[in-house]
């Protein structure tokens, strides 16, 4: 969990609180801590943190609450997507994410990329560190590994495999780079050409409680776009044309960069979508 978010959210200090609240609220056997109600401090930042579950549809320890996402098996703490188009078009897409097992003996989460276009080139990608950890203390050197289920040209799904499963309250942080030669429109006449459309698209999937997703885009020097939008769930076809999805917000690029950030997003299909220049 990183600093400078905005009150509403989960912050890094939160991480042992979260973490007992979430194993409190599971039927596990595992030991967590006990924090006493003596300490005002704590126990306003306990309140504080169910009530930030309950409207993630996850209720706090001890609370029935609306279970929207009683069979999720992770909290998103943060979901990110960054990427990079160079002058010829090359495209650079970093995704990271943060998350808390929600439930105990997650063995398994899938992870990966897809590209809504035929016959490209096979990409170039590499997994990022992945990182496990228990704020409780509970799980002593628990493992990460890593299967490449699927690398297709337009296709790429990772499994991560939990060994020992994870108990509710652990952490997990998990990346990967994926590089795509001359992927990019680099002009609107380019992109009804090749894409027939003139949106092009980024984007991220939701199908977990999320408390913040980030999509950015950056260009080279020079370049602006001509519209911008963060749109939900819109129909992609591989040979075109896609319909639109909702317009959530309106996006201005800022220098070379295009960003949208949502909390608290509905599960679904988020895109940061462009029309490139003339």
């Amino acid at each position: 969990m990183r600093a400078g978010k905005p009150s509403h959210c989960f912050r890094p200090e939160d991480t042992r609180l979260l973490s007992y609240l979430i194993s409190k609220n599971t039927r596990s056997s595992s030991q967590s801590p006990a924090y006493s109600d003596d300490d005002p401090k704590t126990s306003r930042r306990l309140d504080e943190l169910r009530l930030r579950l309950s409207k993630l549809g996850l209720p706090g320890a001890g609370e029935k609450g609306n279970r929207v996402h009683e069979d999720a098996d992770f909290l998103f703490l943060a979901s990110r997507k960054n990427v990079h188009v160079s002058s010829e078009g090359n495209r650079g897409a970093r995704v990271s994410s943060e998350a808390v097992a929600l439930k105990d003996g997650v063995t398994r989460r899938v992870v990966g990329s897809i590209i809504w276009r035929k016959n490209v080139p096979a990409p170039k990608w590499q997994m990022r560190a992945t990182k496990r950890v228990d704020p409780l203390g509970r799980i002593k050197n628990g493992r990460v590994e890593r299967r490449v289920l699927k690398n297709e040209r337009n296709t790429l799904s990772v499994e991560l495999a939990f060994r020992p499963p994870l108990q509710p309250g652990e952490l997990i942080a998990y990346g990967f780079y994926v590089w795509n030669g001359r992927h990019f429109a680099m002009t609107r006449a380019e992109a009804e050409e090749r894409y027939n459309d003139r949106w092009v698209r980024e984007g991220l999937a939701v199908r977990d409680p999320t408390d913040e997703l980030q999509i950015a885009v950056e260009f080279p020097t020079g370049v602006r776009v001509q519209q911008a939008q963060l749109e939900k769930d819109p129909i992609l076809n591989q040979d075109g044309p896609n319909v639109p999805g909702r317009i959530l917000q309106r996006v201005i690029q800022q220098g070379r960069r295009l960003e949208a950030t949502l909390y608290h997003p509905e599960n679904g299909r988020y895109f940061l979508s462009w029309v490139p220049p003339e």
